[in-house]
């Protein structure tokens, strides 16, 4: 058998799981793929917690997708898994826990709710909130719908086999709309360009923003609108836990290496340093933590699959560092889980919406007075997370509460939280630290190609996470996973088949 060429994916998180995945699709058995991971997990930021010996399951990374990511569903149906949504759908392969049904946008302990849900029909509580925020509330969801539908064309042109060495170029070729927004705020864009009211920026936008990306109306205008494109549509998790996508893409990618080279992805092997092999190859030193040895191999192609930021990096050769990216500030947050009854008082809320038992979603988010204005609010998102595990048909949806925060307003959070909005007798279920999302800031108009990193850094050597400084999400790593497949089947022999 002749092997094409040995490429390299550092990172087992969806995007490095992604490329392999598409990799295989595109060149059959003809090409070999190595996946290191530097930990025991496959799925990177996406991870299930086991709680109640396993009768319960919690994202604590990504946790949803939506009905407009296409890729996510396509590999949810082809690999046969179950999902939940949280809003119906006609789906037949989904199971249903019910959709949110109580809403608070929160300022602070001593104000009023912007808004809150009373009690009645869900209907009349939505023609409540559509009547307060009326022209401000069609405008914006007109203007979510288009950037979805524009921003699906990515799918066209992946079919196509069209790749692209920077995730500008990428948003460039989809509508030049999206570049331009990537050299505004999203608060800004929100006032001038769509002319939307502040109070339903401050009330409404700043909370959908809070809630994706622990951030605020100062990210750039493309990850705003990102952040907000699950707005009315179906949302969706893994039965069993989204990372079950990741560890598929992998199997599928790695059953079909050729003989001798690795079937399995390599955990708990951190690549330590990149060098110049022999020709125009790369030479990867990796640490084996199992065996404690350390080895050496050649690859074609090096794909790197993890962000680059202040605690994450790797060691290189002066020629390879100099167009290595520099480390990029991510954001730190934190994300809790705990059992307990919310405060009905605190929050305005109808009391048998907030019991830990409920079957009703419960969202709150604070507004941009509420958080910004108001030091005490600890949360940027606080509401009902469903449990994902394997349930017998019949059993009643399990869910607890979740919040996120970030680290400089809760060292604490899995106590400063709920102490301060559950009711006594609450229980933790798990805690998680971790650096989710680039700072998504604006960059001038003169400066986008070089304030963005590159998917293509030099011959044969691309970086995928580059992707998440302009949006990030399970979706978006799977298409930029796609993306590097299709640089490299560029420079190949044409492949085997069309993408999906």
């Amino acid at each position: 058998m002749v092997i094409l060429a040995m490429t390299a994916i550092v990172g087992a998180g969806f995007g490095g799981c992604s490329t392999a995945y598409f990799l295989r699709y595109l060149f059959g058995n003809t090409l070999g793929i190595r996946i290191f991971e530097c930990s025991n997990h496959i799925g990177g930021r996406v991870r299930a917690i086991e709680y109640n010996n396993g009768k319960e399951l919690y994202e604590s990374g990504g946790a949803i997708f939506t009905s407009n990511h296409k890729y996510m569903r396509m590999l949810a149906k082809d690999f046969l898994l179950p999902s939940h949504y949280t809003i119906v759908t006609d789906l037949e392969v989904f199971q249903h826990p019910p959709s949110d049904d109580a809403l608070c946008l929160y300022k602070g302990p001593a104000s009023p709710p912007a808004w809150f849900t009373k009690d009645g029909p869900l209907f009349f509580n939505r023609l409540l909130f559509a009547m307060k925020y009326c022209l401000d509330l069609c405008v914006f969801k007109v203007r979510v719908s288009r950037h979805v539908e524009e921003f699906g064309q990515i799918y066209e042109l992946q079919k196509r086999r069209e790749a692209f060495d920077s995730p500008v170029r990428m948003l460039e070729a989809i509508s030049s709309k999206f570049v331009s927004m990537l050299s505004t705020s999203f608060g800004k864009w929100l006032d001038m360009d769509l002319k939307l009211s502040k109070k339903f920026c401050n009330d409404v936008a700043y909370g959908m923003v809070a809630n994706c990306f622990c951030s605020d109306l100062t990210v750039h205008a493309f990850a705003g609108m990102t952040a907000c494109s699950g707005f009315g549509a179906s949302l969706y998790s893994i039965v069993g836990g989204n990372e079950q996508i990741a560890r598929n893409l992998a199997s599928r990618a790695l059953n079909s290496n050729p003989p001798g080279i690795p079937r399995e992805v390599s955990l708990n092997t951190p690549v330590t340093k990149i060098s110049r092999g022999s020709q125009r190859r790369y030479r990867l030193t990796y640490e084996e933590k199992d065996s404690g040895s350390e080895k050496s191999e050649e690859f074609d192609y090096v794909v790197l699959a993890f962000p680059l930021h202040e605690e994450s990096g790797i060691e290189a050769d002066l020629d390879i560092a100099k167009v290595l990216p520099k480390a990029k500030p991510y954001k730190k947050v934190n994300f809790i889980h705990f059992h307990g009854d919310l405060s009905g008082e605190m929050f305005s809320l109808p009391g048998d919406k907030l019991k830990d038992g409920g079957q009703s979603g419960v969202t709150i988010l604070p507004t941009e007075e509420g958080y910004a204005s108001n030091g005490s609010t600890l949360f940027k998102y606080l509401g009902r997370a469903w449990s994902s595990a394997p349930k017998v048909e019949g059993d009643k949806a399990i869910g607890c509460f979740s919040a996120f925060s970030v680290s400089g307003r809760t060292p604490n959070p899995e106590v400063e939280i709920p102490q301060k909005y559950a009711l006594p007798g609450w229980k933790l279920v798990n805690s998680t630290t971790w650096y989710a999302y680039p700072h998504f800031a604006w960059q001038r108009a003169e400066n986008l190609e070089s304030g963005f990193s590159k998917f293509v850094l030099a011959d044969g050597l691309i970086y995928v996470n580059a992707m998440e400084e302009v949006a990030s999400n399970m979706e978006l790593a799977i298409i930029s996973g796609c993306n590097a497949a299709l640089l490299i089947a560029q420079d190949q022999i044409p492949p085997l088949e069309e993408t999906p």
